[in-house]
């Protein structure tokens, strides 16, 4: 074989690799876009399908489901990392920003790469396994300690020149406001307009704080709201359904918390219950209509709460504060479904019951918060309509479990007063 046709050959190979990469890079575009908007039943005809290309095809690249959506979280975790990264670097060179445009670009990065990742990002979001099942343990999520240490890098440089109060937890700060970036990807507010606002927003409120002005401690907890609170709290053990099905929920939420609602079988939850699947099927049906029953007590709690914590003849402040600490004591008592409750996002179609309209419900009583406090001065302007800051405030409640887990319920009030409330910055 002459030079030029061993050239031509090795040319030939190397197109052939080229065009096998790009193959697989579209399909893993393709099935990205799919699990994101319809969830995680899809199966891999569907897939193919949406490729244009035959299933066989599609296994010549990819041998099961669970080996394409590893794929799509390895790449997830690389690119979330290369923003902490980045940022690292970016902060170790001169850079004349302030220290809140640091923090505010960094947060953007985590939502714009959450936001192209965003069926990896529901996949690992309360770190389950890819694949749940009874041997898989939840595993440590490097990308989400990285982009959480750069944050803090930017916290302390910030304290470092006096931009921080010193009583501020700078590592449950970093915490909160990247895991807060990351939620704003898994639901569907980021496709509506001006949702562009919510980096910079959720990161005034928890820098900034709601309120001009913030009453002591021993104040809140004399108000009537968290009183209210603390009659609701004590309650709470006493919220269940019908004791006919106690145990098959007890087994169900344990279930679909330990191996993921796709992960646990109705077989699982049976063994678990001691009952037939066959008994189980008779009582509820289907597996979604399980979940429904396992989250309705939690859905109720909310519910019971807010509406008496709003009716209070409370100020703004007062009712916010007890808004946190029922959140994280409902935080404490339902870690499970707080776990759970990102089925009805991965799921396709996704369980519809009373939850959305208590969603609204809460989400109105957001904006007549706000609302009351602009009217009677007491509220920091933001500068943002009152649609993205209430939608910023309604998940800016809920502590992220894992400060609620490490600081304990005290802790995790604490750590929400000192920043949501008063602003971890030092005020003039």
């Amino acid at each position: 074989m002459g030079k030029a046709s061993r050239a031509n050959q090795a040319q030939d190979v190397r197109q052939g690799r080229l065009s096998e990469v790009s193959r697989r890079t579209e399909i893993l575009k393709t099935a990205a876009r799919v699990f994101a908007s319809s969830g995680f039943r899809v199966s891999l005809q569907e897939i193919a399908n949406e490729c244009g290309i035959l299933a066989g095809s599609l296994y010549h690249h990819f041998d099961s489901k669970e080996k394409l959506l590893q794929e799509l979280v390895l790449l997830y975790q690389t690119e979330l990392e290369d923003v902490a990264h980045n940022s690292l670097r970016r902060l170790k060179r001169d850079n004349e920003k302030s220290h809140f445009e640091r923090i505010v670009e960094l947060a953007e990065a985590i939502v714009a790469c959450a936001k192209g990742h965003r069926a990896a990002l529901l996949q690992t979001f309360m770190d389950l396994p890819v694949h749940a099942n009874e041997n898989s343990a939840k595993p440590i999520n490097p990308a989400h300690a990285a982009i959480v240490h750069a944050m803090l890098e930017l916290l302390q440089d910030a304290r470092a020149n006096d931009y921080l109060r010193k009583n501020v937890d700078l590592p449950k700060l970093a915490e909160q406001i990247c895991r807060s970036m990351l939620n704003f990807s898994v639901g569907t507010f980021h496709l509506t307009p001006g949702a562009h606002q919510v980096p910079r927003i959720k990161c005034r409120m928890l820098l900034e704080g709601l309120f001009v002005k913030t009453p002591s401690n021993a104040q809140l907890e004399r108000s009537s709201a968290f009183r209210a609170a603390e009659a609701m709290i004590a309650q709470l053990a006493s919220i269940e359904t019908d004791t006919r099905v106690t145990v098959l929920q007890e087994a169900a939420r344990k279930e679909f918390g330990r191996l993921g609602f796709e992960g646990a079988t109705i077989r699982d939850v049976a063994a678990a219950s001691g009952m037939s699947t066959g008994a189980i099927y008779r009582m509820v049906g289907s597996k979604d209509e399980l979940l429904r029953w396992v989250m309705e007590p939690f859905a109720k709690a909310v519910t019971i709460s807010w509406d008496a914590l709003m009716s209070s003849d409370s100020t703004p402040v007062e009712k916010l504060d007890a808004i946190l600490w029922t959140g994280v004591n409902l935080l404490d008592r339902f870690s499970d479904e707080f776990v759970i409750q990102l089925a009805w996002l991965r799921e396709n179609p996704p369980p519809v019951w009373s939850e959305a309209r208590a969603f609204s419900a809460r989400l109105n009583y957001i904006k007549k918060l706000l609302a009351e406090a602009e009217q009677r001065g007491e509220l920091r302007s933001l500068g943002a309509p009152v649609k993205i800051q209430a939608y910023c405030l309604m998940e800016l409640v809920w502590v992220p479990p894992s400060i609620v887990r490490a600081a304990g319920l005290r802790g995790a009030l604490a750590q929400a007063r000192e920043t949501l409330l008063r602003g971890a910055i030092a005020h003039s």
